[in-house]
């Protein structure tokens, strides 16, 4: 008898343990992409990794070129997300961080972790890198 009481319980202990040991993360829209992660690419990674300059043969300007990755592989691994290069180099966990010059807080950070778990949900076309400008842009009467 105990063993027909216990099963249900044990199942549904089971269930709760499962529910609470992994954690969920809300999914991120293509729009909240624009809003929330395009901003920190462009301010954080597209000097290195974006046009021109592209150091370790990462290009961060679209899904399929963060997918694809560089020389140590695929930045990002959508099967275990956390595993993705990444989130390993950004939390400054492993032996290459990014960016160099210091940490992200780790607001960005989570954003960027959630962005990763959602899946790279992108919105846009690829990112365009930052252009130099010029000192000496302005046209004067003598150039005309």
């Amino acid at each position: 008898m105990k063993s027909k009481i216990l099963f249900p319980v044990s199942n549904g202990l089971v269930l709760l343990w499962c529910t609470l040991s992994y954690p969920t993360y809300a999914a991120m829209s293509p729009a909240e992409f624009v809003t929330d992660v395009k901003p920190i690419l462009e301010t954080h990674c597209l000097k290195c990794h974006g046009g021109d300059k592209v150091r370790a043969g990462f290009q961060i300007s679209s899904r399929e070129l963060i997918l694809h990755g560089g020389e140590l592989g695929p930045a990002v691994n959508l099967a275990t997300p956390a595993k993705s290069h990444i989130l390993e180099f950004i939390s400054y966990t492993g032996e290459h961080v990014m960016p160099p010059k210091g940490k992200l807080p780790d607001e960005t950070i989570a954003t960027l972790t959630r962005w990763i778990e959602a899946g790279l949900p992108w919105e846009g076309p690829p990112l365009a890198p930052p252009r130099k400008v010029h000192k000496k842009a302005s046209i004067t009467d003598e150039d005309r």
